[in-house]
């Protein structure tokens, strides 16, 4: 059953309801290669074990993504004219869950928001691909377009830029092939996560 709990990101709680879970940041590996996949199920499983989550190590991009986040709802909402709340955390079984950045509306739509250097920005815009990590963003919104069954925006947003060039909004489409990979590998990751559960 679905259920959101509002928590503050990587606070204690926060990460106490990720642990063991897949997550919608982990989709490039959870949809990535077979060996992605099976690495990834070793991660859970070990948190499930350990009940705790390795440390993770924040490097320079990611701290510029949390300081922006801020910074592009508010341009995404003046541009759009909608209101957009905290995505807090969201399980959705005791194997997946995931943490929007924000939702728009009364549940329009999820909203993902990345901040990409300034060169990968600008060729994004003008020609759709120049970020080396935008397939795993798009399998990121997919993760979470399956699961909350609602639609999914992608939003690259650059202070630095004149008004014209700060912001990049993306419609990502959930197609089949994807949907099912996503009940093949969930079923998977079900299986093997549920025999550590029980231990």
């Amino acid at each position: 059953m679905i259920q959101e709990h509002i928590v503050e990101q990587n606070s204690p709680e926060w990460l106490a309801l990720r642990c063991g879970r897949i997550t919608a940041s982990e989709a490039g590996s959870f949809l990535g290669t077979p060996a992605a996949f099976k690495k990834l199920l070793y991660k859970k499983a070990a948190e499930i074990l350990t009940g705790g989550q390795e440390l993770i190590r924040t490097s320079a991009k990611m701290e510029r993504g949390h300081e922006l986040e801020p910074k592009a709802k508010i341009w995404y909402s003046m541009l759009s004219g909608k209101s957009i709340r905290n995505g807090n955390f969201w399980t959705i079984d005791d194997f997946f869950g995931l943490s929007p950045d924000g939702i728009v509306g009364d549940f329009e739509s999820g909203l993902e928001c990345k901040a990409i250097n300034q060169t990968d920005h600008l060729q994004m815009i003008e020609t759709g691909v120049g970020c080396k990590d935008h397939g795993d963003h798009i399998k990121q919104c997919k993760f979470s377009m399956y699961f909350m069954k609602i639609p999914w925006q992608l939003y690259y947003y650059h202070d630095k830029f004149p008004n014209k060039y700060c912001g990049n909004l993306i419609d990502v489409v959930l197609d089949d092939d994807t949907i099912e990979l996503i009940e093949k590998r969930a079923a998977e990751a079900i299986e093997f996560l549920t025999k550590y559960k029980e231990q």
